[in-house]
């Protein structure tokens, strides 16, 4: 199932907009998770803790190995024609060995296969992260965008003024300094502009890296998101939950250290050949043996058993410091996301009252009735509002991102269904 999920990232990400479409929201999110390197490499973890379970069974499983000695003797033994020692021989054996029981053993497999319940939480919460990353990245970007946007703009009012101005001091009711002033502003604008321009491209760049592919070219619109209301429960944050899974495993492998404690049982069986016949002449021999071995004395057995328990309370603490910090950013989330409400709305009403005072300076300026430096100051002051309103925007979307992380949801504001 896992890969069949994976293969349908690659082939989603495959069919991602060409170079030049805009690249929407949901489809940046599946070229990251279908092509990025931190996505692969979260995948890789769970591979790793896996590996390491077949680690641990392999003190359990049966072992069959192939021996070859030679032998060099300081004298050969003789009695009557028959050879007992030579002086050089050479033996083979072939050794089949399995451990019925190992109580050193189990605790550590069971350690291995918790961990891979943990990994597998960690992978998804990794690659959760990384949609978020990129979530912000792609709505900085789309900002970018109204920022450029926005400062082309300036650069048409700035010109407007200019000509303004012009045509006042052709006819004498304005002076060589507001003429000046307001080639000043164009060429501000223009500042602005080239400034605009590098925040969108680096912002672009930004998603490109992230998403594993060229910076794209446009953005879609932002998608029609629906905030959680204010009941909403948080779901099961999956880094809270792979610790807890750490700190039962930790536990587990504690409580279990009296397990080392046991005999070890073995069975081995040998068939052997050898240069040398002895007594009876016999160059084959086979064996069944039975081994119990009981160690009575371990120096490092109790330092051993010392650090699974600190292991275990310092999962415990963690995993309770993690629950209480999740819960914590779920509150602070919806705080932060009320103040980005107020200070939007406030943002919106005065870019509307800096629009309407502009149009009406620049009427009372066309008339007579303003000065130039009224012209300017309402030009800065639409100016500034315009670009509070843009700040407030992309406050908004990460204001939001982080609700949704706080409540364990996606960037879209959905829950994830797991493959």
């Amino acid at each position: 199932m896992a890969r069949w999920w994976r293969g349908a990232l690659v082939a989603l990400a495959m069919a991602a907009p060409a170079r030049g479409e805009p690249l929407g929201l949901a489809e940046a999110l599946a070229l990251a998770e279908g092509q990025h390197e931190r996505a692969e490499l979260a995948r890789e973890a769970v591979a790793a803790a896996e590996a390491d379970v077949d680690a641990a069974f392999a003190a359990v499983l049966p072992r069959l190995a192939l021996q070859a000695t030679g032998r060099l003797n300081d004298r050969e033994v003789q009695v009557g024609d028959r050879t007992l020692q030579a002086l050089v021989s050479a033996n083979a054996a072939l050794v089949l060995e399995a451990r019925l029981f190992e109580g050193r053993a189990l605790p550590l497999v069971d350690a291995a296969e918790g961990r891979v319940e943990a990994a597998r939480l960690q992978s998804r919460f990794a690659i959760r992260e990384l949609a978020f990353a990129v979530a912000d990245a792609w709505y900085a970007a789309v900002i970018g965008t109204r920022l450029r946007e926005a400062a082309e703009r300036s650069i048409n009012t700035a010109a407007e003024n200019l000509e303004v101005v012009q045509a006042r001091r052709e006819v004498g009711k304005a002076l060589v300094v507001d003429e000046a002033r307001a080639e000043l502003r164009v060429v501000q604008a223009r500042e602005s502009l080239t400034r605009a321009a590098n925040v969108e491209a680096s912002t672009r760049d930004l998603v490109g890296v992230l998403i594993g592919t060229e910076a794209p070219e446009a953005f879609a619109e932002p998608p029609a998101v629906a905030e959680p209301g204010a009941d909403e429960a948080a779901r099961e944050r999956l880094d809270v939950e792979a610790q807890r899974v750490l700190a039962r495993t930790a536990e587990a492998l504690a409580d279990a250290g009296w397990m080392a404690w046991l005999p070890s049982v073995l069975a081995r069986g040998t068939a052997s050949v050898t240069t040398e016949g002895g007594f009876g002449g016999q160059q084959t021999a086979s064996a069944l043996f039975l081994v119990v071995e009981w160690a009575l004395y371990d120096a490092g057995r109790s330092a051993r058993d010392e650090q699974d328990a600190v292991r275990a309370r310092q999962a415990a603490l963690q995993a309770s410091l993690q629950d209480r910090e999740a819960r914590y950013a779920v509150r602070q989330a919806r705080r932060d996301l009320d103040t980005v409400h107020a200070t939007g709305e406030t943002a919106e009403q005065t870019l509307i009252l800096a629009r309407e005072t502009r149009t009406q300076v620049l009427a009372r300026y066309r008339a007579g009735r303003a000065t130039a430096l009224e012209l300017v100051e309402a030009e800065d002051t639409l100016r500034q509002a315009e670009l509070d309103r843009i700040a407030r925007t992309l406050e908004l979307y990460r204001a939001r991102l982080a609700l949704f992380r706080a409540l364990g949801l996606d960037p879209l504001g959905k829950e994830v269904v797991d493959p």
